[in-house]
């Protein structure tokens, strides 16, 4: 179930997705206020990774980059990524980590597992998508 942050913090769901054939890596987020308000939303493929939590790490740092550079062009190089996500930490004001099973995770999840158009590897939704309008609506995310 989707808990509301604390006032003035902007909560943020992401999910990473794992191709196990292709060790093709792939993030989504939703960005959503302390009243759950929709704020925006992002899927982008990564860099190849070796394993689903090094997925997970990548759809973080993606969304951490994401929230700070406004949606500009990032450079997805082969970093080591917990200190990647340790660096983008310190740009925010306050940070808190939490695991969320899938479950209770569905709208972040749907946006690391759903195609990006062709020739696209980042996108940024700045209303909600009609596909995960039923998942927000439920608000059990």
């Amino acid at each position: 179930m989707w808990q509301q942050s604390p006032i003035g913090w902007i909560k943020c769901n992401d999910d990473g997705s794992y191709n196990t054939v292709t060790s093709q890596s792939k993030a989504g987020w939703i960005l959503r206020n302390e009243r759950g308000a929709f704020i925006d939303a992002g899927q982008a493929t990564g860099i190849m990774t070796t394993s689903p939590l090094d997925s997970e790490l990548q759809a973080l740092l993606i969304a951490m980059q994401h929230k700070i550079l406004n949606g500009k062009t990032l450079n997805f190089g082969c970093y080591n990524s917990i200190k990647e996500i340790n660096y983008w930490k310190t740009r925010f004001e306050e940070v808190d980590f939490t695991w969320t099973p899938r479950k209770n995770n569905r709208p972040a999840d749907l946006l690391a597992k759903k195609t990006l158009p062709d020739n696209i590897s980042y996108d940024v939704y700045s209303c909600i998508p009609t596909f995960l309008l039923h998942d927000l609506s439920c608000n059990n995310y």
